[in-house]
C-alpha cells in the first residue's frame, strides 16, 4: 500500500530531521485524505520545488509522525529520502 501523499513546507524545519505539519497546505490534504496525525503514521510529504534546468518539480520525502515532548506532533524525515519527481500541473 502507497503511504499517502501529504504537503509539507520544508522551509518549517525545526531540527535536522523533524518538520512542522500545521500549515494551511497539510490540513487541506489529511482533509481530503480522511486521515488525522497520530504517531507512527507513515506519510510521502512534498513541497513545490524545481530541478536545476527551472523545469517545476515535486520534492519528496519518507517520514513518520512523531510526537516531540517540545513540539508537539511532527513529521519526522528519513534524511535519505529526499528526491525530486517533475510536476506537470
Amino acid at each position: 500500500m502507497d503511504t499517502p501523499r501529504v504537503f509539507c513546507d520544508f522551509n518549517k524545519r525545526y531540527t535536522r530531521t523533524k518538520f512542522g505539519l500545521n500549515t494551511a497546505g497539510t490540513q487541506k490534504d489529511l482533509e481530503r485524505l480522511e486521515l488525522s496525525l497520530t504517531p507512527g503514521l507513515r506519510l510521502t510529504l512534498y513541497d513545490y520545488d524545481g530541478f536545476e534546468n527551472g523545469d517545476p518539480a515535486w520534492l519528496l520525502a519518507d517520514a513518520v509522525v512523531v510526537d516531540d515532548p517540545d513540539l508537539g506532533l511532527v513529521a519526522d524525515v528519513e534524511p535519505d529520502s529526499f528526491r525530486w519527481e517533475p510536476r506537470t500541473e
